[in-house]
C-alpha cells in the first residue's frame, strides 16, 4: 500500500549543500515511482574528489519522515567491509523486487562485474531494514533505533513504498544527519523539491559536469517513467559525463593519490635480479606494461601483475598504463559517448653492476694444506661488507666464498679447490671383465651368469665395480659384485649400452660413488671426472691413489615396447573392430588373441603371425567385421602382445563391446480411404534411445521410445523408416501395403427367375478376409454390394453386382407438367426495383427404372427445342433415377418453349429408347412499392400498396399492407420497410423465384409544444 507523508526537513543553504556533497558524500541521482504498480527504485551516487572513497556503513535511507515519528521504519547499509571504502562515482540502486521495474539491470549487490554499479534487491544481506516507527525525525532517533535485520522481498512495500500524490526519499549518514533528499508532489522541503505528482513519474539529476545537484534546475521530473527510467546508467549525456568525471580506475594506488598519475618509490636491483609489481583493481580493465630502457631493465606481464628483470647497470622507468573498460554509463544514450579513463603508474628502477670475486688456491699452507687468496672487484656499491683475508691451513676440498657490497647489496660468489694431500699409487692395470649374457630385455633384470677376472698389485688396494651409461658417462650402479649385476630400467624407445668398470683405490682413501651422476668423491676432494682427468667412459691411465679401468664387457638393455591405441571401445553389429595401435619403439611387432567374454558374436579370430606396427595409430592393425548374433551386448576382448628385438612387452587388453543389431519390425494396417498406417517397434543397438525419421506420412513417436507409428500414408506409396540410436547404430526399414480385391460374378442360375452371385477374394496384406461369404443364391432382381475386411491389415474390398433375372426391367419417364417452370437463378433488382440481371428458369426430365438399377448409363440421343437449352448427358442419382435439365433463357416477361428428348441406354440391360416431350411459358411481373410520407404527431395507420398483389408482407406491418408509426423522439423517420413478392405463384414441386421490394417510410418531425403523440412518449 502506498503511504502519503509530508517531508519536514530543515532547509540548508545550497552553497553549504554543494560544498558538502562535492566533498565526500552521497546524493540521490534518480528516484522512480515506476510506470505502474510499485515498480519503484532509488539510485544513489557517491560524490567527492577524484580518487576518494566513502565509508557508508550504517548510512540510513528512508522514504519520508514526519515529526514526531516516521511510518513503517527505514533501511540502512549493513556494517560490512564492502561499504567501508566505496569509490567516488559509484552508483547504488536499491529496488522493489516484489514488482520488478523492466528497466532494472541484473541483480549485482557486490558489483561482481566491476562496472561501478551495485544493483541491490531488498532481500540482499548487504542492506538491512527495521519496521519500528522512529520517535522523531531527529538524527538521534535514527542512531538510537535498533532491530535492523536483512530484508525480504516484501521489505520495500512495507517500509519504503512511495506515495503517488506526494512523498520524498532521503539518505542520512551514520550519525543520522541528512546528506540529501528529494521531495515531490504535495511533499516539500527536500534538498531538491518538485510539485510534479509521483504517479508514473521519475525524478532524475541531469546536470552537466561541475553543476550543483542541489539546484532543482539541474533536475528533470517526468511522468513517463516507463521510457525514461535508467537505473544503473546515466540519466542523460550530461549525467553520464558528471559521473564519469568523478571516477578513476579502481586500483588502490590511484584511490589514495587524488586520481593523478602515480610515481612509485625507486626500486634498486642487482643485475640479474627480479622484482614483482602488482596492482589491485578491476581485472576487466586493460593493463599495458613498458620500459624506458630495455638495456637496463625489462618488464613482462599481463593484467595487473608484472615481473621486472634487471639487465644492465643504469636507470630506467617501468610504466603501466591502466585503461578503464567497465563504464556502462552511456548504455542506451544517443549523441554521446564514454571517455575512457586512462592512468599511469611509474616504477623508477636503478640497476647496480654486480661485483666480482676470484679465489686463487695454492699448496703453501704447510703439511699438505692449502691457501685461498680472494680478489674483489667492486660493482656499483664500492666495497664488500665482508672481504676475508687469505685463508690458510685448508685441507683438500672445494671451498665457496660469497661477499655482499655494502652500497648496492649485490653479491659475488667464487669457488676454489684445494688439492695438496700426499700422493699415493693405485693401479687397475690388467683388470678384465666378462658379462654373460650381455643383452637384456627385462626392466631391472638380473645379469646372471656373469664372471670377471682382475688383478691388483697388493692387498692394500680395494676395487668397486661400476656400471656406466656409455652415452652420458653417468654412474648408474656401483653396488654389485661380479656375480650379481642388476640391469637398469629402459622405458625409452632406443637401445641403451653400458660398460663395466673397476675402480681401484687405496684402503686408506675415503671413496664415495654417487649414482646418477658422474661424481666420485675421494678423500676431501669433489672430483667430477676421475683422477686422470678423462671421462668415466674413457680408457684411463694409472695415477696416484685411485684409477679407473674399463673391462671388455658391454651390457645392452633393449627397450620394452609399450602400446597406445586410438580405438573406440564400442561398435555396432556389422561394424569393423577398428583398433589403431602405436608403438614408439621401431621394429615392434604384434600378435593377439581374441576371446568372446560375454554375449554371442562372430567375426573375430586370433593372430599368431607377427604384424608390424609403427608410431602412427591412424592405421588399423586389427580390422575385422564383428557381428552380434544375439539380442544383448556382446564383448570380444583382444589381448595384444608387442615384441621388439626379442623383448616381449606387457599385454595390451582391449575389451570391445558390440551392440546387437538394430532391428525395426513393422505392421501395416489400412486406416482410411486410400491410406494406411504403419506401427513399428525398435530393438537392439545401444538400447539407450532412438531417433526416427520417415519418408512420408505423419510420424507419431517420442524420442528415445521403442515403438511408434506413421499414419496417413497414401496407398501406393512406400514408407522408408530411418533409425539411429544414441550409440550411432543405424537401421532402415521399408513398408508398403497390398490391398485385397473382391469380385462378384452374377448369374441367373438360381432357378425360378432368381439370381446367383459368386464372390472371388484375392488376399492383400492380411492374408484372409474376416468374413468371406459363400456363393449367394436365390436372389431377386436387384443390385447387391458385398464388403469384406482382412483380418490382418484391416483393409476392405467392396464389389457390387446386379441380378436381372425373371421379370424384365421397366422404365418410366416423367416431367412435372403441373409445374413446368422452376427457378434456377432469380432476377436481380436495383434500389428502385428495376431488373438489372435476368433470372433463368427450367424443366427437368427424370428416368426411373424398376426394380432399382444404378448401373445403367443413359444419354440424350436426339433432342429438339424451340428455345430451351437441353443437356446432353443424364445425371445418375445412384438411386435408380436419372435426371436431365432443360434451361429456358427467360427474359423480363418470361419465355415460352417446347422440347422433345429421346433417351438411349448405352450400358446396362439393353432397355428400349425412351422419348418424352414438354414445354411451358414462364412469365413473371416485377412489382412496385411506393414510398410513403406519414402525417406528424399522429397514430394514423399508413397503408402500403404493391403491384401486383399476392405477395407476403414483412417488416413491422401490423396487418398486411398496414403500418402504424409509434414515435419515441421529436425527430421521426425515415424508416425502411420491406415487402416480399413471389415472381411466380408457388405451384407444383418447385417454388417460384422470390423478390424483395423495399419502400421508405418518412415521418416528419413533431413539435412537442404543439402536439402530443397519440401513443408512446416523446
Amino acid at each position: 500500500m502506498k503511504k502519503i507523508f509530508f517531508l519536514l526537513l530543515t532547509i540548508i543553504l545550497c552553497s553549504i549543500w554543494t560544498q558538502r556533497i562535492m566533498a565526500q558524500s552521497m546524493i540521490i541521482n534518480e528516484l522512480s515511482n515506476g510506470a505502474s504498480g510499485s515498480k519503484e527504485f532509488v539510485e544513489f551516487l557517491v560524490t567527492g574528489n577524484c580518487g576518494q572513497t566513502l565509508d557508508i556503513r550504517n548510512w540510513y535511507f528512508d522514504d519520508n519522515c514526519v515529526s514526531p515519528g516516521a511510518a513503517n521504519g527505514n533501511g540502512r547499509f549493513a556494517n560490512i567491509a564492502q561499504w567501508s571504502a566505496v569509490p567516488v562515482g559509484t552508483l547504488i540502486v536499491i529496488y522493489n523486487e516484489a514488482d520488478l521495474n523492466a528497466a532494472l539491470p541484473a541483480s549485482d549487490p557486490t558489483d561482481s562485474n566491476c562496472d561501478g554499479v551495485y544493483v541491490i534487491p531488498c532481500s540482499s544481506n548487504v542492506i538491512q531494514f527495521q519496521p519500528t516507527v522512529l520517535a522523531s525525525c531527529a538524527a538521534s532517533s535514527y542512531t538510537a533505533t535498533t532491530g535492523y535485520v536483512t530484508g525480504t522481498s516484501a521489505s520495500w512495500g512495507t517500509v519504503m513504498s512511495l506515495a503517488n500524490a506526494g512523498d520524498a526519499f532521503q539518505i542520512r549518514d551514520a550519525s543520522g544527519n541528512i546528506a540529501f533528499s528529494v521531495s515531490y508532489g504535495t511533499a516539500t522541503g527536500g534538498t531538491v523539491s518538485t510539485a510534479i505528482s509521483g504517479t508514473g513519474s521519475c525524478f532524475r539529476f541531469t546536470g552537466a559536469v561541475g553543476s550543483d545537484p542541489t539546484n532543482v534546475a539541474n533536475w528533470t521530473a517526468n511522468t513517463n517513467a516507463s521510457t525514461l527510467d535508467s537505473p544503473g546508467k546515466g540519466n542523460n549525456c550530461n549525467n553520464a559525463a558528471f559521473i564519469e568525471a568523478l571516477r578513476t580506475v579502481k586500483d588502490n594506488e590511484f584511490k589514495v593519490s587524488g586520481c593523478s598519475n602515480v610515481t612509485s618509490t625507486n626500486t634498486s636491483l642487482c643485475v640479474g635480479a627480479t622484482a614483482s609489481k602488482n596492482l589491485t583493481g578491476c581485472t576487466s580493465d586493460s593493463y599495458v606494461w613498458s620500459t624506458s630502457d630495455a638495456s637496463v631493465a625489462t618488464v613482462s606481464g599481463t593484467g595487473q601483475s608484472a615481473t621486472i628483470t634487471a639487465v644492465g647497470a643504469g636507470t630506467a622507468n617501468i610504466v603501466v598504463t591502466v585503461t578503464q573498460t567497465y563504464s556502462n554509463l552511456y548504455t542506451g544514450l544517443t549523441g554521446c559517448s564514454a571517455t575512457p579513463i586512462v592512468k599511469t603508474m611509474t616504477y623508477p628502477v636503478t640497476v647496480n653492476a654486480k661485483p666480482t670475486l676470484s679465489l686463487a688456491p695454492s699448496c703453501a699452507g704447510g703439511a699438505g694444506t692449502g691457501i685461498l687468496t680472494p680478489t674483489f672487484t667492486a660493482g656499483a656499491g664500492g666495497s664488500p661488507t665482508y672481504n676475508p683475508a687469505t685463508l690458510t691451513g685448508l685441507a683438500d676440498n672445494t671451498y665457496t666464498v660469497t661477499v655482499t657490497e655494502s652500497g648496492s647489496g649485490c653479491t659475488a660468489t667464487a669457488s676454489g679447490t684445494i688439492s695438496c694431500a700426499t700422493t699415493c699409487a693405485a693401479d687397475a692395470t690388467g683388470f678384465t671383465a666378462t658379462v654373460d649374457p650381455t643383452s637384456f630385455c627385462q626392466i631391472g633384470g638380473i645379469l646372471s651368469g656373469s664372471s670377471t677376472t682382475f688383478s691388483t698389485p697388493s692387498f692394500d688396494y680395494d676395487v668397486i665395480y661400476l656400471l656406466v651409461d656409455d652415452a652420458t658417462g653417468i654412474v648408474v650402479s656401483s653396488d654389485f659384485d661380479v656375480a650379481s649385476l642388476v640391469a637398469p630400467d629402459n622405458n625409452g624407445t632406443t637401445i641403451k649400452t653400458y660398460s663395466v668398470y673397476a675402480l681401484v683405490y687405496e684402503l686408506a682413501q675415503d671413496v664415495v660413488i654417487i649414482n646418477g651422476t658422474s661424481t666420485i668423491i675421494v678423500g676431501d676432494a669433489n672430483v667430477i671426472k676421475d683422477i686422470d682427468g678423462d671421462g668415466l667412459a674413457a680408457s684411463p691411465t694409472a695415477t696416484a691413489c685411485m684409477d679407473l679401468s674399463a673391462s671388455a664387457a658391454t651390457v645392452v638393455v633393449n627397450p620394452k615396447p609399450t602400446l597406445g591405441d586410438d580405438s573406440d571401445d564400442i561398435v555396432c553389429s556389422g561394424d569393423g573392430a577398428a583398433i589403431g595401435l602405436a608403438c614408439a619403439t621401431t621394429g615392434t611387432t604384434l600378435t593377439w588373441t581374441a576371446a568372446l567374454t560375454s554375449g554371442t558374436a562372430t567375426g573375430f579370430s586370433d593372430n599368431t603371425t607377427p604384424t608390424a606396427v609403427d608410431n602412427d595409430d591412424s592405421t588399423n592393425e586389427i580390422n575385422s567385421t564383428l557381428t552380434n548374433t544375439g539380442t544383448t551386448n556382446a564383448v570380444v576382448t583382444y589381448t595384444i602382445t608387442p615384441t621388439v628385438n626379442g623383448c616381449v612387452g606387457d599385454n595390451y587388453v582391449v575389451p570391445l563391446t558390440i551392440y546387437p543389431p538394430l532391428t525395426i519390425a513393422t505392421t501395416e494396417t489400412c486406416s482410411g480411404t486410400g491410406q494406411y498406417d504403419v506401427s513399428f517397434t525398435l530393438a537392439g543397438g545401444s538400447g539407450s534411445g532412438y531417433n526416427v525419421s520417415n519418408s512420408t506420412g505423419t510420424l507419431s513417436y517420442t524420442a528415445g521410445a521403442t515403438s511408434g507409428s506413421v499414419t496417413a500414408i497414401n496407398v501406393g506409396t512406400s514408407l522408408t523408416l530411418n533409425v539411429i540410436d544414441d550409440g550411432f547404430c543405424t537401421g532402415t526399414a521399408t513398408a508398403s501395403i497390398t490391398l485385397p480385391t473382391l469380385s462378384l460374378a452374377p448369374s441367373c442360375a438360381g432357378g425360378a427367375g432368381t439370381g446367383v452371385i459368386t464372390p472371388t477374394f484375392t488376399a492383400g496384406e492380411g492374408g484372409t478376409p474376416s468374413y468371406m461369404p459363400a456363393t449367394l443364391t436365390g436372389l431377386a432382381n436387384n443390385t447387391y454390394t458385398v464388403t469384406v475386411t482382412e483380418s490382418g491389415s484391416g483393409c476392405t474390398a467392396t464389389s457390387s453386382a446386379t441380378i436381372n433375372c425373371g421379370t424384365s426391367t421397366t422404365v418410366s419417364l416423367n416431367a412435372d407438367l403441373t409445374d413446368p417452370c422452376y427457378c434456377i437463378t432469380a432476377p436481380t433488382l436495383d434500389a428502385d426495383n428495376n431488373v438489372t440481371a435476368n433470372g433463368t428458369f427450367g424443366d427437368e426430365m427424370i428416368i426411373t427404372t424398376s426394380p432399382v438399377n444404378t448401373n445403367l448409363v443413359w444419354q440424350v440421343s436426339t433432342s429438339t427445342a424451340t428455345s430451351p437449352a437441353v443437356g446432353a448427358t443424364f445425371t445418375n442419382n445412384n438411386d435408380g433415377t436419372y435426371t436431365i435439365n432443360i434451361v429456358y433463357p427467360a427474359g423480363a416477361n418470361g419465355s415460352a418453349g417446347s422440347w422433345s428428348i429421346t433417351a438411349t441406354e448405352t450400358s446396362g440391360s439393353g432397355l428400349a429408347n425412351q422419348t418424352m416431350s414438354g414445354g411451358s411459358a414462364c412469365a413473371y411481373t416485377i412489382g412496385t412499392l411506393s414510398d410513403v410520407i406519414a402525417p406528424a404527431c399522429s397514430a394514423t395507420a399508413i397503408t402500403l400498396s404493391a403491384t401486383p398483389t399476392g405477395g407476403t408482407w414483412g417488416g413491422a406491418a401490423t396487418v398486411a399492407g398496414t403500418y402504424t408509426p409509434s414515435p419515441t423522439t421529436v425527430v421521426q423517420g425515415p424508416f425502411p420497410y420491406s415487402y416480399t413478392y413471389d415472381a411466380f405463384p408457388v405451384v407444383g414441386a418447385h417454388a417460384a423465384c422470390p423478390l424483395t421490394l423495399n419502400a421508405d417510410i418518412s415521418v416528419p418531425a413533431c413539435n412537442a409544444s404543439s402536439c402530443t403523440p397519440a401513443g408512446g412518449t416523446w
